[in-house]
């Protein structure tokens, strides 16, 4: 696992470039075992590298031609996306035919399993629905769902987190790969002399 991380770290990113820093630093976390780190900053990654990838995307390729360019070159495409909810992101991202029906269910899935109740500490459907055997003082078993008690719940975000954490990075990391191509193939496609 440590090589396809050191492989991911190594790898280049063209159009999504800007968003190198935030790959590298998933993948020193996963490393070095910060699992809860890499997943939190995952989700950033996933909101940033869309609504970048997207940006671009609409732009067709656009290339900054001067120093003039610089300032406003994206000014259209970041004032809809960058502030946008990342549900209605994926959304436009499926209308503009960056991502398929398929791609968009799993970034749904995404943000519905991952992002959102990570990111805002909020419930887990599948967190919510794990039960554990507790006994009472007599030693009398029976079966409780976590999300009753804040302890019990914390303690199983925490492995949830840890336990999903590098698959969830390498199948964003494969996202971020198809999009940077797209991107470069667009604007290779779109500046040709």
């Amino acid at each position: 696992m440590v090589d396809k991380l050191e492989k991911a770290k190594q790898e280049r990113l063209s159009a999504l470039k800007p968003l190198k820093f935030a790959v590298n630093e998933i993948c020193n976390c996963l490393i070095a075992k910060h699992d809860v780190a890499a997943f939190t900053l995952t989700n950033y990654l996933f909101e940033a590298s869309l609504k970048l990838a997207l940006i671009y995307w609409e732009s067709g390729g656009k290339l900054i031609e001067n120093i003039n360019d610089f300032e406003d070159l994206y000014r259209k495409e970041t004032k809809k996306y960058l502030a946008k909810d990342i549900f209605k992101v994926i959304g436009s991202a499926k209308r503009s035919k960056m991502i398929t029906e398929e791609e968009s269910e799993e970034l749904l899935f995404f943000l519905h399993h991952y992002r959102d109740p990570f990111s805002h500490a909020s419930n887990n459907s599948e967190i919510n629905e794990i039960k554990i055997l507790s006994f009472d003082i007599s030693m009398n078993s029976r079966k409780i769902t976590v999300n009753g008690n804040p302890t019990l719940y914390f303690d199983y975000q925490e492995r949830y987190m840890r336990n999903i954490a590098h698959h969830y990075f390498f199948k964003l990391y494969s996202y971020i790969k198809k999009w940077d191509a797209m991107i470069s193939n667009l604007r290779e496609l779109n500046n040709k002399d």
